[in-house]
């Protein structure tokens, strides 16, 4: 873990807390905070943000994306203009809220991944996807 917050820290990111201000799920549900790390190499490439398939958001430096996800399994996918795609799969339980960034590739390391509540399922991306639970 140390790995991946020195990496995202040198370059310059937010923290996934911020997307959501930890505001509880509504009955029933998960949250999901999402956070783009502020990167000097990937500034000007838009992430597309997918949840379970379907596009939510477009996310450039610093956006972030919040929502309420039904409990069970989560697939985030992040993509880049060019077509390449990482995904990320965690199984979300009811009442809890995760809190994700999305950085670039070479940032995301196997030590933050293995911290995290799912696995990197497709990982052939510019982008990356890390946990910050």
């Amino acid at each position: 873990m140390l790995c991946l917050s020195l990496a995202l820290g040198l370059a310059g990111c937010l923290t996934a807390q911020d997307a959501a201000e930890d505001k509880p799920p509504p009955a029933g549900m998960a949250s999901l905070a999402v956070s783009r790390a502020s990167s000097p190499s990937m500034m000007i490439t838009p992430a597309k943000l997918s949840v379970n398939g379907a596009e939510v958001a477009t996310m450039a430096v610093t956006d972030e994306y919040s929502a309420a996800v039904a409990p069970g399994q989560v697939v985030l996918t992040v993509s880049a203009s060019s077509g390449s795609r990482y995904s990320y799969r965690f199984k979300a339980d009811a009442g809890k809220t995760y809190h994700f960034i999305v950085a670039p590739r070479q940032y995301i390391t196997a030590e933050g991944l293995a911290a995290g509540p799912g696995q990197a399922i497709e990982t052939s991306g510019a982008f990356g996807i890390a946990s910050m639970n």
